[in-house]
C-alpha cells in the first residue's frame, strides 16, 4: 500500500511542479512606485504574482492594474481580520476605481515593515469573459491596529486578453491615488500555471 501511495504522491508532485512555471522577476534596484510585467505568454491557463516589498510611507496601499488600465473597470470585495477584530468591505463594487487593492497599511511603522501578497489571474487569455483576480496578502507591523490578512476578489471588466500587470503603490485606504514608493530590494515574481 506505501508503495501505491508514494507512486501516486510522486506523480501529483510532478504534475504540479510541471505546469507552474517562473515567466519572469523584477527586483527593484531603488525605490519605485511599480513594478511591471510586459508581453506576457499566452501559452497558459492563469497567472501567479507572487510580491513581498517594503512601504516607504503611512497611508499606504498596493494596488494592480491590467493592460495598463486606468478607467473605473475594476471591483473588488475584501475580507479582512487581525486576530481580534474582523470585517469585509466592497467599496470598490459600484466601480469608481482605477485599480484592484491588494492590501492596506495606515500605520507609521509601515516603512519598516514588509508586507506580501499572492495574485491569481484567472483565464487571463479567454476573450469571452470578464477577467477575476482572488488575492491573499497580508503585512504586521507589530501594532495591533495594522497586523491586517486580506482575502480579495477582484474584477476587471474587459474581455481582453491579459498582456500586461503592473503592480502599483498608492495612498489612501482604497489605494484611489497612486503614489509613494516600494522600497529598494522589494521582489515581485510572475509565473504561469499550465491548465
Amino acid at each position: 500500500m506505501s508503495g501505491i501511495l508514494g507512486g501516486l504522491i510522486g506523480s501529483l508532485t510532478a504534475a504540479a511542479s510541471s505546469s507552474f512555471e517562473s515567466i519572469a522577476t523584477v527586483t527593484l534596484g531603488s525605490n519605485a512606485s511599480s513594478a511591471t510585467f510586459s508581453s506576457i505568454p499566452s501559452t497558459y491557463k492563469h497567472l501567479q504574482i507572487r510580491g513581498t516589498f517594503i512601504p516607504t510611507a503611512t497611508d499606504f496601499s498596493a494596488v494592480l492594474r491590467l493592460n495598463s488600465d486606468s478607467a473605473a473597470n475594476y471591483y473588488a470585495h475584501t475580507l479582512y481580520g487581525n486576530g481580534s477584530v474582523a470585517g469585509s468591505d466592497d467599496v470598490a463594487a459600484q466601480g469608481s476605481y482605477s485599480n484592484i487593492r491588494l492590501l492596506y497599511s495606515q500605520d507609521s511603522t509601515a516603512s519598516t515593515t514588509p508586507g506580501s501578497f499572492i495574485i491569481d489571474i484567472l483565464d487571463y487569455q479567454n476573450t469571452n469573459k470578464y477577467k477575476v483576480t482572488r488575492t491573499l496578502s497580508g503585512i504586521d507591523t507589530n501594532a495591533v491596529a495594522q497586523q491586517f490578512v486580506y482575502l480579495t476578489s477582484g474584477l476587471w471588466k474587459s474581455t481582453n486578453a491579459v498582456n500586461t500587470v503592473t503592480i502599483h503603490s498608492a495612498t489612501g485606504g482604497y489605494g484611489k491615488t497612486l503614489g509613494s514608493n516600494f522600497a529598494t530590494n522589494s521582489k515581485f515574481a510572475l509565473y504561469g500555471i499550465k491548465g
